[in-house]
């Protein structure tokens, strides 16, 4: 199992993984909150459709779904 290691054959301590850890959880969760009060200026900036901005917003999404997996 030492395959599974970091390169120096140590983890990271505790507490800078447990922060790493929920900074990324909390990626998405700020990207909608900073994104979605945009919308309609995003969609009127890029003479897009409602529609057209949520699909961008999926596309973003998509792979935090994927690496839950």
């Amino acid at each position: 199992m030492t395959g599974a290691l970091p390169p120096s054959g140590r983890m990271p301590p505790p507490p800078l993984l447990a922060g790493l850890v929920a900074a990324l959880a909390s990626l998405g969760q700020f990207s909608i909150s900073a994104y979605l009060p945009g919308f309609d200026e995003i969609g009127r900036s890029l003479s897009a459709s409602s529609a057209q901005v949520q699909y961008s917003l999926t596309a973003y999404l998509v792979p935090f779904a994927v690496a839950m997996l």
